[in-house]
């Protein structure tokens, strides 16, 4: 046992990709490893791979990409196809990581104008699809040395925000989910990553699609100024923490809580 798995959903594009990216230059696949790419995309998947494998800093570093879309109703289904594509064991990992990263906006309006419609498929992308995502990936992992669950969060989870009640509930749901888990099997290492006002599509979404409310000027300013956060440097960012190794378990981590970030 002496292999690392790191599994990496939403990894096609935005904060995925450039997390994708990150990992593979960085300490966590200094020894064999094994890092399992998922998104719906499979050409941005690919794409994402090739340029992974051509920064990596370790040779021994082996890159899978599927397919998966957690948007189904049959996520035990799309668990069992995905976890069929780990190339090895489970007896044979020492470490394994699994970034929940993969998610959406949804719908950007005011609580009153949420329809079910509106709500099901977030919450069920948002929530439910990682809650079922890492339960199936603690059964398969039962005994290695090492787990580490990375959630990727936001501080919608943590403060309200207009419009963003859906996202938020969601967000905010994930968090404690994860932290549960830290205190039924403390041996896990879990954190909550917020990653920071972004600089992808996301954003634009939101300076597209957002009702004309103050946090809309908001956004639309901070871009116009250059502060959003490149997800290259949040992404490092995150990396170092994961490195270290020296963070509470299951804290809530701001990129703004980290000096001179």
């Amino acid at each position: 046992m002496h292999r690392t798995l790191i599994l990496l959903t939403g990894a096609s594009r935005g904060f995925g990709k450039s997390l994708t990216l990150a990992l593979s230059a960085s300490k966590l696949v200094a020894q064999e490893t094994d890092l399992l790419l998922t998104a719906r995309n499979s050409a941005q998947l690919e794409e994402t791979k090739a340029e992974a494998l051509a920064t990596a800093s370790s040779k021994s570093l082996h890159i899978v990409t599927h397919s998966a879309d957690f948007t189904s109703l049959d996520l035990d289904s799309v668990c069992i196809d995905l976890f069929a594509k780990i190339p090895h064991p489970a007896t044979q990992y020492a470490r394994v990581y699994l970034f929940n990263n993969a998610g959406s906006l949804g719908k950007l309006d005011r609580m009153r104008h949420q329809t079910t419609a509106d709500i099901s498929p977030a919450v069920h992308l948002n929530l439910t699809a990682p809650l079922v995502l890492t339960a199936a990936f603690l059964r398969h992992f039962p005994n290695p040395t090492q787990i580490n669950i990375i959630n990727i969060s936001s501080l919608a989870a943590i403060q309200a925000f207009d419009c963003w009640g859906i996202y938020s509930a969601a967000k905010a749901a994930r968090d404690m989910y994860h932290k549960t888990i830290a205190v039924e099997e403390p041996n896990i290492r879990v954190l909550n990553y917020a990653p920071g006002p972004l600089n992808t599509d996301m954003q634009t979404r939101i300076r597209e699609e957002m009702p004309d409310v103050p946090l809309r000027e908001v956004y639309t300013d901070m871009h116009a100024q250059g502060k959003l956060v490149e997800p290259t440097v949040s992404a490092k960012v995150l990396i170092g923490l994961l490195e270290k190794d020296e963070y509470e378990n299951a804290a809530h981590i701001d990129i703004y809580d980290i000096k001179g970030w």
